[in-house]
């Protein structure tokens, strides 16, 4: 359900550079048309507990993923709210 990606070239390196590369940014934008999430997103690092990592993308479906792509959202986040409707 989760994959570790990098860019062409980058000897499979993962970095948090990778965010700022040409591949980095397309998984930014267009991961969630997929089902994909950036499971560790930046700057939200006290509600998941883990360091931003940008090359770590989380399977959870094109339905749930596009909310939380448009809410920015953390899946903890979604599954908090989920729970209280």
């Amino acid at each position: 359900m989760a994959i570790d990606i990098s860019k062409k070239g980058s000897g499979s390196v993962l970095s948090q550079e990778f965010a700022e590369a040409k591949e980095g940014k397309w998984v930014q934008e267009h991961a969630f048309q997929y089902g994909y999430v950036i499971r560790f997103p930046k700057n939200k690092e006290k509600l998941t507990q883990y360091k931003y990592e940008p090359w770590h993308l989380r399977y959870i479906g094109k339905k749930v993923a596009k909310i939380i792509k448009k809410h920015g959202l953390t899946l903890e986040e979604y599954f908090r709210k989920v729970k209280n409707i």
